[in-house]
């Protein structure tokens, strides 16, 4: 009786099957266990290539091994192409004509492949160099902060919450089912190609009292103050002294300077 069976194109071994981990959506990964041949397979590579017909009686075991598929009999595989051109003879007499054979089946035009689809995924990685074997250590963190560590660069820091999600967060693309690589794009090299602005610090503001001699008509420098209330404070405790020891006509002015250091 005919029964059909799924042997490795290669080797002819029976001990192949679908493997389920390497296959998605309409492609199927078929796998020989036998010779270690695999292939990425439609539905149409697996009917002509990896499953065959044979003659089978009934109750009878599985052959380990059958008849491989032909070199270049794939349903895929190029057709031969034409010989070149040769320049004609003189016309010979007729030969027996011998029966030609059918044409050659058309290959199935081949389906698209579909869309990878891929998955924003949020991982920890070491802002130096980018492996994602790094977490946090526990020993060293405390309640509010966390001591990060990268175990292939041993570089660590201790940080707060918004640095942790700054620097050792990142969000990359996989496609479903796929393992997180061992190292991606460091934070260190996008922020050499994208530098943040500088902005320069605040201008230092201080406070200089000066004075003016009434009698000699002469300015003279009295202190520079860090803030206007001790300008100020400095300002009454001079008034009140020439309180004291200068008539009110002849009496010195005093005034504040607000002075911007760059």
């Amino acid at each position: 009786m005919k029964r059909r069976v799924v042997r490795c194109p290669t080797c002819g071994s029976t001990n192949a099957s679908s493997d389920e981990s390497q296959s998605f959506y309409e492609i199927t990964c078929m796998r020989c266990a036998s010779c270690g041949f695999h292939q990425l397979c439609d539905t149409w590579q697996i009917s002509f290539d990896w499953n065959l017909d044979i003659e089978l009686e009934e109750g009878a075991d599985l052959p380990a091994l059958c008849e491989p598929l032909a070199p270049g009999m794939g349903v895929y595989d190029k057709a031969p192409t034409a010989a070149p051109a040769t320049p004609q003879k003189p016309p010979t007499p007729p030969t027996p004509q011998t029966p030609q054979k059918p044409p050659a089946r058309p290959a199935p035009i081949a389906p698209p492949s579909p869309p990878v689809r891929l998955a924003r995924t949020s991982i920890v990685r070491c802002p130096e160099c980018g492996s994602t074997d790094a977490g946090r250590d526990e020993v060293r963190s405390a309640l509010e902060r966390s001591y990060m560590r990268c175990l292939v660069c041993s570089f660590g820091e201790d940080c707060d919450a918004s640095k942790v999600s700054a620097d050792w967060h990142a969000e990359i693309g996989l496609p479903a089912g796929a393992d997180v690589p061992a190292f991606v794009e460091p934070l260190r090299a996008r922020r050499a190609v994208e530098p943040r602005p500088v902005t320069p610090p605040p201008a230092r503001v201080r406070w200089k009292v000066m004075g003016e001699d009434t009698f000699a008509r002469e300015t003279y420098f009295i202190g520079l103050y860090e803030t206007e209330a001790a300008a100020k404070a400095a300002v009454a405790e001079r008034e009140a002294r020439h309180q004291l020891t200068q008539d009110e006509a002849v009496r010195d002015t005093l005034w504040i300077v607000k002075v911007e250091d760059a």
